[in-house]
């Protein structure tokens, strides 16, 4: 289950890293419209690539980074030195043996749900609320059609100048 929680990860993180750039995008623009003033780096897919714009508004020392942005103070959720959402995000996209708590957790849910599956069929009976099971239930298939996408914008290209030739 590892290799599918490691492979799910790096097919899903580049896409939070953009959802969380164009979130940020959407609140200092909103921002914007109710206090006049908003100087938090915005990124834009057109200049340059979400990496390159997170190194960027994460490092300390650089004009846009959020260090030195402060109108208004921009949120500890997302810019902490520590465990904000975009930091901890870089880190991983930068550096795979990094955070791995991420592959631990995501194996952990697996495994959970593996688990369940085999004692409902085996027994037919319900062990987990339905929340629960909805949450598990909704996490595998969000890992699987992740992992089936990442896999076939591989193979597709390939296939297809195969067929060509």
């Amino acid at each position: 289950m590892l290799p599918l929680a490691s492979e799910y990860l790096s097919a899903a993180l580049p896409t939070l890293a953009e959802y969380l750039a164009a979130g940020i995008a959407s609140q200092s623009v909103a921002i914007r419209g109710i206090e006049e003033m908003c100087n938090w780096a915005c990124w834009s897919r057109k200049k340059q690539p979400i990496q390159e714009w997170m190194r960027s508004v994460l490092d300390r020392r650089a004009n846009i980074g959020y260090a030195r942005r402060s109108i208004p103070l921009p949120p500890a959720l997302i810019f902490d030195s520590d465990v904000g959402l975009l930091r901890v995000v870089h880190r991983k996209l930068t550096d795979p043996t990094s955070e791995l708590w991420m592959e631990s957790r995501l194996t952990s849910d697996l495994r959970l749900l593996y688990g369940i599956r085999n004692t409902v069929v085996h027994r037919g009976e319900r062990i987990l609320s339905r929340r629960m099971a909805a949450y598990l239930g909704r996490m595998g298939l969000e890992v699987l059609f992740a992992v089936m996408e990442a896999r076939m914008a591989k193979t597709l290209p390939r296939r297809l100048t195969r067929q060509r030739n």
